[in-house]
């Protein structure tokens, strides 16, 4: 199979970084893509929103062929003048990444305010986890661990602590909310394919 036909058979998710931009949102970018200099990822520009493109594949079931996929990863540029719209174009997405910065308490703040706005616009099967960004700085820590916890176990979020900069654990968040996003549409697929039973 050639390398187009085997990018057009690629399941594809679309993702989106929700936070302010001092968060390291684009540090967590140029991390997992490489500062974008990896042969087959593609950048598009999208008026105040960037769109970053990379194929990976991602081993579900043991001994079964891995599953292709065309990973999206969308940032909006403007998400401090305009949440809501930010939240509103939400609602196509697969899996969401809410991005704060460990050392910023207003970056935590402007994800629990928008967080109920966000997660009405989504579709039903859309994941989102919490990332804390720039844990190389967890002696400037200002977003406590405890605040943390209570808002992931209230809104029912995964949360880990990631740094772009030093590349730390960017990959596992991204493939980890991948995984969640293909076992929900198979679980969804197994209720859909479940026999009917008749009385």
């Amino acid at each position: 199979m050639s390398k187009e036909t085997a990018e057009e058979a690629a399941q594809t998710l679309r993702f989106m970084l929700f936070g302010l931009s001092t968060s390291g949102k684009s540090e967590i970018i140029g991390s997992y893509f490489n500062d974008f200099r990896i042969a087959g990822e593609k950048y598009v520009k999208v008026i105040g929103t960037k769109c970053y493109l990379k194929f990976i594949e991602i081993q579900l079931i043991p001994d079964e062929p891995p599953i292709k996929i065309k990973l999206e990863i969308w940032d909006a540029v403007t998400q401090e003048r305009f949440p809501l719209i930010c939240a509103a174009n939400s609602s196509s997405m697969d899996g969401i990444m809410l991005v704060y910065d460990i050392t910023n308490n207003d970056s935590f703040q402007f994800i629990c305010d928008n967080y109920s706005s966000l997660a009405n616009h989504v579709g039903p099967r859309c994941r989102m986890t919490l990332l804390g960004n720039k844990c190389e700085k967890e002696n400037m820590r200002a977003v406590s661990r405890q605040r943390v916890r209570d808002f992931s176990r209230t809104n029912r979020l995964s949360d880990l602590d990631v740094s772009g900069r030093r590349s730390v654990r960017v990959d596992q968040a991204v493939e980890d909310l991948v995984v969640d996003v293909l076992r929900a549409k198979q679980k969804k697929k197994r209720k859909k394919k479940a026999p009917t039973v008749k009385c």
